[in-house]
């Protein structure tokens, strides 16, 4: 005999729930990460709009693309690069932010594109600034 669940409501009815982290979820997630509390005060703007950018990546659909210095890249890749992100790669980016004359337009997709490239350039970006300090003496 095939015995079946008493469903006691609607809600008991089996629906597909979603495995997608909320937005505020993806948000706190972010924060964490990148250990955002540790920031100045003056920063915390700023940060925080890079915490947007880096849930929004983690909540597109995996099996798309996302564009990141005007090259279409999986999704998955670019969640994966996004998940390495720390305190100092967001730092750097803050820092070369500061740096930039030129009008940037387009600041979330220059934003999303410095923080891939981040993951990349992080020990890079230092030894360059230290041999350059070094050199000038």
């Amino acid at each position: 005999m095939v015995h079946q669940k008493q469903v006691d409501s609607v809600d008991d009815v089996s629906r597909p729930v979603s495995s997608r982290p909320s937005l505020r979820e993806a948000l706190r997630r972010a924060e964490r990460q990148i250990e955002s509390e540790a920031f100045a005060e003056s920063e915390a703007a700023r940060v925080r709009e890079l915490c947007f950018i880096i849930a929004e990546v983690y909540l597109m659909d995996r099996g798309g693309v996302i564009r990141i210095s005007g090259e279409e890249l999986d999704a998955r890749l670019v969640q994966e690069v996004f998940e390495e992100l720390r305190h100092e790669h967001v730092r750097m980016v803050l820092e070369n932010f500061k740096n930039v004359t030129a009008l940037v337009r387009y600041k979330k997709a220059y934003f999303r594109s410095a923080l891939y490239h981040a993951v990349f350039e992080l020990e890079a970006h230092y030894a360059n600034l230290v041999s350059h300090d070094l050199w000038k003496g």
